[in-house]
């Protein structure tokens, strides 16, 4: 199912007669996958996604997911520029060049998909820190609501896909600060530059 979800766009333009380049082809296929009678549903689409995930981050599918990516109806570019970033190898253009041990993962054993509620309640926290939020929410509750991790653990079950152990995560983001998700009210309202 990876290869096929590749090859998605395609075969849903095609099936419902809409020409590449159209601005409004995304917006259109959303809107059918959720409409009564439409080709699928939430849970389909997120195995698919996942399945796709799988496929990509094996290094022999790389070449054939870069001849896809590169060409003219996505980012319109010679493959190679693609296949290198892949598979993590970087050139700066003025000689200097180097494999990147942490190339980019679709995947990782079912970790990058996971809707983590640390990640929700960051987000949560960027929208108090600029002015989105006039308040503090409950973050966690948010983050539950919108992560859906019940669904997802299901869906992730049918197409064996491994779940983290924990919906919290800490990362080092690129300000130095460690976010855990343990305070984010404290965290939000910590800026020093903010709205």
């Amino acid at each position: 199912m990876g290869a096929a979800i590749l090859q998605l766009r395609s075969e849903l333009l095609a099936r419902f007669d809409v020409p590449f380049g159209n601005q409004q082809c995304g917006w259109f296929l959303l809107r059918k996958l959720f409409e009564p009678g439409g080709f699928g549903s939430f849970e389909q689409l997120t195995a698919a996604i996942l399945d796709a995930s799988r496929y990509i981050d094996v290094m022999a599918n790389r070449k054939k997911v870069s001849e896809i990516i590169a060409d003219k109806s996505y980012v319109n570019c010679p493959v190679d520029v693609i296949d290198q970033r892949l598979e993590g190898n970087y050139d700066n253009g003025i000689g200097k060049t180097w494999k990147d041990p942490n190339y980019m993962k679709f995947y990782n054993d079912g970790y990058v998909n996971f809707p983590h509620l640390s990640d929700g309640m960051w987000f949560l926290t960027q929208h108090k820190r600029w002015g989105l939020l006039k308040e503090d929410p409950d973050y966690l509750a948010v983050a539950k609501q919108v992560n859906q991790i019940e669904l997802y653990k299901q869906i992730a079950a049918q197409v064996k896909v491994h779940v983290p152990a924990s919906p919290m995560r800490t990362s080092k983001l690129i300000d130095g600060v460690v976010w855990d998700g343990k305070d984010p009210k404290a965290y939000a309202n910590g800026f020093k530059i903010k709205v």
